[in-house]
């Protein structure tokens, strides 16, 4: 197991809220912040963000399997208090928090317990549970392995399980009353985000990019969902109610809504001859300081797919870029490559990327430390991926 963590203390930045201030907004809801993304602004002001800005300490950890179970792509993962699970190739493994391999989660197949592939994953840290969302139901098993049922449940591509609740939503095709519901345990819709956009897809899919896509986040024990085709809205969920959190000013960069397969076709036409250069909010995520956007362009590739951090404090939205003019954080801490986060969780920011890809990515640092190098020489391409963790900054006076 190759890890290597080196804690570096800089002078702190100020950090004037916790999980329940208001930041600085244009706009409240019932008392809460709603804050206002202007995306041109975002693109338009690009800046060199230094982890040691936001991060106290930098973790590099290889995850460490049996030979005969090497780990592939990563498709998904989530972090417990104790555990990383990680889902590759179709299935679900679990490691400690030094990258040591603990076991395969379950089995794929079509039997008792088996699932077919390791989808979506919620982690319930009470009851020491981790869920899976594969094809036909959500699959449960305890941290120790333990398969304890499935709820037999289709139809939807993305979940976040809480409690006695279910929060669910699906690639959109045109016909769907609710852009993201809410069940009980019994599969009965308790509630829903309406979606205001209905049009006759004539049995196309809508074919957009789910790279990184990720439409739930969790945030100070909050819910927040932001879905495939709500390019402009993230919304704050509690039990069966909703409230908007934040409103993305596409602008131009904003897809025009279609109505019926026409309309649909003309859009994937223009696509295809560059007529329309439009942008999509992939993923967010959020810390103290941050909300964190993971934009993708809807076809043209020359558009790049820059990465922005808006500061909920100071109301400012920006590209982050590296010297080099990577999309991301620069890595000052340890002289790696260029970080942005895939999960957020409690203090913990993490990413993972494949050991060819991190290799590649760092062959071109000019200032990589001893420490990095160090790491280096015991990582191939053969080896497994490489998860990043990241320490952030926190306020110890503030409370939750």
């Amino acid at each position: 197991m190759k890890k290597l963590n080196l804690i570096k203390w800089f002078f702190p930045l100020l950090l004037l809220y916790g999980c329940n201030s208001s930041g600085s907004t244009i706009n409240t809801n019932n008392g809460d912040p709603v804050y206002q993304i202007d995306l041109k602004d975002c693109l338009r002001n690009t800046s060199v963000i230094k982890l040691s800005d936001i991060a106290d300490n930098l973790q590099y950890i290889e995850l460490k399997t049996p030979s005969s179970l090497p780990i592939g792509m990563v498709s998904n993962m989530i972090i417990s208090n104790e555990y990383i699970f990680i889902a590759s190739k179709a299935t679900l493994y679990q490691f400690d928090l030094q990258g040591n391999f603990i076991r395969q989660v379950g089995n794929t197949g079509k039997g008792p317990g088996e699932y077919l592939y390791a989808g979506d994953l919620s982690i319930n840290e009470d009851e020491k549970k981790i869920s899976i969302l594969s094809a036909g139901g959500l699959y449960s098993y305890s941290f120790d392995g333990t398969f304890i049922g499935r709820v037999p449940f289709g139809g939807f591509s993305d979940t976040m399980v809480e409690d006695s609740l279910i929060y669910a939503s699906n690639i959109p095709f045109g016909k769907e009353k609710y852009r993201m519901v809410v069940l009980n345990k019994e599969l009965e819709t308790l509630a829903g985000i309406p979606n205001h956009n209905i049009f006759d897809a004539g049995g196309l899919s809508v074919m957009l990019s789910f790279r990184f896509r990720k439409p739930f986040y969790k945030y100070c024990d909050n819910i927040y969902f932001k879905g495939y085709q709500d390019n402009d809205t993230i919304w704050r969920l509690n039990g069966m109610r909703y409230k908007t959190h934040a409103v993305i000013d596409m602008g131009k960069y904003k897809y025009p809504e279609y109505r019926n397969v026409g309309e649909m076709r003309t859009m994937f036409t223009n696509f295809h001859q560059k007529k329309g250069d439009y942008y999509q909010i992939n993923a967010a995520m959020e810390d103290n300081r941050f909300i964190y956007l993971t934009v993708e362009p809807y076809w043209n590739p020359d558009m790049g797919s820059p990465r922005l951090l808006f500061d909920k404090f100071q109301n400012i939205g920006v590209t982050a870029i590296t010297e080099s003019k990577d999309d991301g954080i620069t890595d000052d801490i340890l002289g790696g490559p260029a970080f942005w986060p895939r999960l957020i969780t409690g203090n913990y920011s993490v990413s993972v990327t494949d050991a060819y890809d991190f290799i590649e990515k760092s062959q071109s640092l000019s200032t990589p430390s001893s420490q990095f190098k160090e790491f280096m020489q015991g990582i191939d391409e053969e080896s497994n991926p490489i998860v990043t963790i990241v320490t952030l900054k926190t306020n110890k006076t503030f409370k939750n």
